[in-house]
């Protein structure tokens, strides 16, 4: 986005390789407009209150599993945000029901709406991922105040049991 002209960017992550990843990235290609911060997007109290025009979360919500984390995901997103401002997203959606890839069928399993993640080296299991529907994420955009303006569903693997996305544009009034 600093790339394309944006005045100023804000990019956050909870983990510190992550941040410190981009930020070698963005010193290699000389882009300067950028702040990239160390901050968990279920509590952004580290940002100003209607400071942001454009709010982007690319495939993290289906990252935060428990729901009382998803509320709060999307109630920071509605306080940063400016009014009329933008929330751009894409998460997984269901239905999602089979690991199709071999290799990953090894590695996950799903239990209803929960992705889970073999542990290295154990035979256990925990949660990875919620893979909600398309319509309980339109009720959570909604419950945090946010007016769903655009959705597009996908089916990102075909087939029986494949991997679903929802990409939409939500905006705070």
């Amino acid at each position: 986005m600093a790339s394309r002209g944006y005045q100023s960017v804000v990019g956050i992550d909870t983990s510190q390789h992550a941040v410190a990843m981009a930020k070698m990235r963005l010193k290699d290609e000389r882009i300067r407009n950028v702040e990239i911060l160390n901050i968990d997007a279920t509590n952004m109290q580290r940002l100003e209150d209607g400071n942001f025009e454009v709010a982007i979360d690319s495939c993290c919500l289906h990252c935060i599993i428990e729901l009382e984390e998803r509320k709060n995901f999307f109630s920071s997103v509605f306080r940063v945000l400016k009014k009329n401002g933008s929330l751009l997203g894409r998460s997984m959606c269901q239905p999602y029901t089979e690991i199709r890839n071999p290799h990953y069928r090894e590695h996950f399993r799903i239990d209803g709406k929960v992705v889970l993640r073999r542990l290295p080296e154990s035979s256990d299991f925990v949660p990875c991922r919620i893979v909600r529907s398309m319509e309980e994420i339109k009720d959570e955009l909604s419950a945090a105040g946010l007016e769903l303006s655009w959705s597009v569903h996908e089916l990102i693997i075909p087939g029986p049991g494949g991997c679903h996305h929802l990409t939409y544009h939500a905006k705070k009034p």
